[in-house]
């Protein structure tokens, strides 16, 4: 590579003396530059264009003012940016600042050269100069190729080169005229949004906490006058979920459940309904640190917010509910609930608490994907010694960096787990069957969820964007939105991964959204994967090992067709991105195994619900998979091995891209993508199966919690925010190991941080909105609770069942 760049820049330099030796010659033998012009009377043609006549006055006349400053303020080396805002604020009416770029086709890497231009030139005369000197050094290398061997690591026959000159503020002005409606479109829309959801809300509950803080006794006459009502309360809400469960429990007996575990009226007593009543009356405080109570009949709804709005607030009873209720909905808008339901498990009362450490899984892959994605703008950013990435691959250090993109598959997997999962619930819950109304609130609650914050991020970034920094190199950030204008719907309706079906790793409309759109796509399939399991084991997990074999065969074979290498310099792999990672056809492995652990995960569900004395007859294979500690243990261990040879098993080809064999890179794309997912649910199964408890605890803090629902923003914003440090930097700089430490740990820093003051001022306040509007109508909460407080009172008896059998059996023994 080095030689590759000493090459360009030797023809750099021959072709600047090509063009400047004569006129500096004679520049120099005159000092009244009148002579010159008589002699060539072409310099000051008026039928010569203008950018010509400002070139020829800057070559003419280069020890003088101005032209000895522009000369001062551009390039001195290989992608050194000179001084953009010393061209331009200093030099204004006599130049321009503009970008020399250069670049391999099929190459990431990207050189930049900062150059100090005459004001006469305008983008349309180098536009030209671009196409015919690329046209021209492309000619050369053809006809080279004809007569010599110009391959190498980095050069095929079939390389062509770029040269790219643009004027930085015209490209940018250009660029911001054509998002300006929408740029004023979008600030007044997110300044009245965060104003009216985010910051008056912040305010008033902050006001309300400092006049509670400093008048602790203020309330006091009302909690006292309100303990009456507390206590009738109590007992009509007991009264209301015995009522309900147990017209529930009539209208359902035929139904809830299957013939094995069906509930009759007889087993289910007055007295387990009262328990489940109370569990319900606490059971969201304890998770969720607030109560809920659901309540199916209006009049007893009208008599629980009427009392709810006398103890919370000392207002009229006489006056309207909603006026009364109105305080607390603003209330729930602040950034003091945002922080709470930022720590808050995303899981509900029937959900297991293990579930959380999931979270932290999200936020381990997001770090890798973060620390790649560092690297790779760090090859297409302003880098004085860029061969130095080079020698970054000969550590294996690197080759974890580069590796990092693996976790990506920990997002799709844990996707098709959680989908599964919700799913099986629903049919439990409806007494094994499904609607085609569930199966759209299904979808609807999914797309909900990410839809809002998505499309967020997709216009602000495209009109907002071109604002926000004057830099050498922002044009660069047009690149992320790149045809917007022509594929936005394309984005909109989260197939911006198929349309257009050819899509590059470094360039397209919001390109790296692909990631959600597959996961939309596949999500579509989890009815018809949960249907047939619920029909057929065999058919079910039948169906996903055979996907995952035709993924992993995929894989194999475009990787032999297209001959990818598992290096990352290696010119095959510009098709590697839409042949081989954005596709949904292309995550049916990583896919899939969330599917079937989530099958698995409902075995294991249903086995703890069995009495101890059913578990061995029932589920042989499971209690023996909860009894061996050896093998839970060996699932830790062998989980946490695989994600390292994931990260580090590529190294031979990260620092030499050609030296393995296609078979090798076949197999690295067949398999290590899949064996991430399957190491991360062999590192959940060992918790589950409770031989892991460190990890467990280590996994299930609000910490982490908190980190995990961050990576969904992060994602989204990553480069958007790389583009912000690298692309906004006025100086290109200077590549050393400790520098790139430091810039992928502020990277990963600075994207958190942001995320975080999304997530405040916009990501929240649609949850809130979305909760309060439309989630009722697309959420199955209400039969799953109902669900939940029924297998409640089956495990009741059951550990009452258990209880007395184990005191036959001893008084047995003892007789």
């Amino acid at each position: 590579m080095r030689q590759s760049i000493s090459k360009v820049q030797t023809l750099y330099v021959c072709f600047a003396i090509i063009i400047l030796s004569s006129s500096i010659s004679e520049a120099r033998k005159y000092n009244d530059k009148s002579i010159l012009y008589k002699r060539y009377p072409q310099l000051n043609n008026t039928m010569t264009p203008q950018c010509v006549q400002g070139i020829n006055k800057m070559l003419i006349n280069f020890l003088q003012y101005p032209y000895d400053q522009m000369e001062l303020y551009s390039l001195k080396g290989i992608n050194d940016l000179g001084s953009y805002s010393k061209c331009q604020q200093n030099l204004g009416q006599y130049s321009d600042y503009s970008t020399l770029n250069f670049n391999l086709s099929h190459l990431p890497l990207i050189l930049h050269f900062g150059l100090c231009l005459p004001k006469e030139c305008k983008q349309a005369n180098l536009d030209k100069f671009n196409e015919a000197i690329t046209d021209t050094i492309n000619n050369a290398w053809i006809g080279l190729s004809n007569i010599t061997n110009v391959e190498s690591d980095y050069t095929k026959n079939w390389t062509r080169f770029q040269v790219q000159v643009l004027k930085t503020d015209e490209v940018l002005s250009s660029w911001r005229d054509e998002t300006k409606i929408g740029c004023i479109i979008m600030l007044i829309l997110a300044s009245v949004f965060m104003l009216i959801f985010c910051f008056i809300p912040s305010l008033l509950h902050t006001k309300d906490k400092l006049i509670n803080f400093k008048n602790p006794q203020a309330n006091e006459q009302v909690l006292q006058n309100s303990s009456e009502v507390l206590s009738s309360q109590n007992h009509d809400n007991q009264s209301i979920h015995n009522n309900n469960i147990n017209n529930s429990l009539f209208s359902t007996q035929g139904n809830m459940l299957n013939d094995k575990t069906k509930i009759t009226v007889e087993k289910f007593n007055s007295s387990r309904l009262s328990n489940s009543a109370a569990l319900l009356n606490g059971m969201s405080g304890s998770r969720n640190g607030n109560q809920s109570v659901d309540l199916r009949s209006s009049q007893a709804s009208e008599q629980y917010l009427d009392k709810r709005a006398l103890i919370d607030s000392n207002l009229d009873p006489k006056r309207p509910i909603y006026l009364q209720q109105t305080p607390k909905l603003i209330e729930s808008f602040s950034w003091i609930n945002a922080f709470k339901e930022l720590k808050t498990s995303r899981g509900k009362p029937w959900d297991h608490k293990e579930l959380d450490m999931l979270e932290t899984f999200k936020f381990v892959s997001y770090v890798l994907l973060q620390v790649t994605a560092t690297a790779f703008f760090l090859m297409t950013g302003p880098t004085q010694n860029s061969w130095k990435i080079l020698d970054f691959f000969q550590n294996i250090i690197f080759t974890i960096v580069v590796s990092g993109n693996v976790g990506m598959e920990g997002f799709t997997c844990l996707s098709g787990f959680f989908g599964a999962y919700r799913l099986l619930q629903i049919y439990d819950a409806n007494g094994g069957t499904i609607s085609f109304k569930d199966i759209l609130k299904f979808y609807a609650r999914k797309v909900m969820r990410l839809l809002p914050i998505y499309y967020l991020v997709l216009f602000f970034g495209w009109f907002v964007g071109p604002i926000l920094f004057d830099a050498p190199l922002w044009s660069i950030n047009k690149t992320l939105y790149l045809n917007c204008e022509s594929y936005w719907w394309a984005s909109v309706l989260f197939i911006g991964n198929l349309v257009p079906f050819f899509g590059e790793a470094t360039e397209g409309c919001m390109f790296w959204s692909w990631f959600l759109a597959c996961d939309l796509q596949l999500y579509l399939l989890i009815p018809l994967y949960v249907a047939l399991i619920r029909k057929s084991k065999i058919v079910g997990y039948g169906l996903q090992f055979l996907l995952i074999a035709f993924n992993i065969a995929f894989a194999i074979i475009i990787c032999l067709q297209k001959e990818l290498r598992a290096g990352v310099f290696a010119l095959e792999n510009y098709y590697l991105f839409s042949d081989l990672l954005n596709k949904p056809y292309c995550k049916f492995a990583t896919h899939g195994t969330g599917v079937m652990f989530a099958f698995l995960y409902w075995e294991i569900l249903a086995y703890r619900k069995c009495d101890n004395f059913e578990k061995p007859k029932k589920y042989p294979k499971l209690h023996f998979l909860h009894k061996a500690k050896w093998l839970g243990y060996s699932f830790n261990i062998s989980g946490n091995a695989l994600v390292w040879v994931n990260l580090l098993c590529g190294y031979g080809a990260v620092k030499s891209p050609y030296s393995w064999s296609m078979l090798q890179n076949s197999l690295y794309y067949g398999l290590t993508r899949i064996s991430y997912s399957i190491a991360l649910f062999l590192i959940f199964l060992a918790v589950i199966l409770g031989h892991f408890e460190i990890g467990r605890i280590a996994c299930q803090n609000n910490y982490m919690r908190a980190l995990g629902k961050l990576t969904y923003l992060g994602g989204l914003l990553s480069p958007i925010v790389i583009t912000l440090l690298y692309c906004g930097l006025e100086y290109s700089a200077y590549l050393t190991t400790p520098g790139v430490l430091y810039l992928g740990i502020g990277n990963i820093l600075t994207l958190t941080i942001i995320s975080f003051f999304v997530y405040l001022t916009f990501e929240y306040p649609f949850k809130v909105i979305i909760g309060a509007s439309i989630m009722k109508k697309i959420s199955h909460d209400d039969i799953l609770r109902t669900k939940y407080l029924m297998d409640q009172g089956i495990v009741e008896s059951n550990k009452n069942d258990d209880k007395n059998l184990e005191f036959q059996l001893k008084t047995k023994v003892i007789d």
